[in-house]
């Protein structure tokens, strides 16, 4: 249970991460959906 708690925490801060360093200003969802 730990091991799954601490490897989904780890996924969410790699992701939180990668995504703020590409884009530091990350707008709303439905325009990102809609500029790609």
């Amino acid at each position: 249970m730990a091991g799954m708690a601490v490897l989904v925490v780890v996924v969410v801060v790699v992701v939180v991460a990668a995504a703020v360093g590409a884009d530091p200003f990350i707008p709303p969802r439905k325009d990102y959906c809609r500029n790609r």
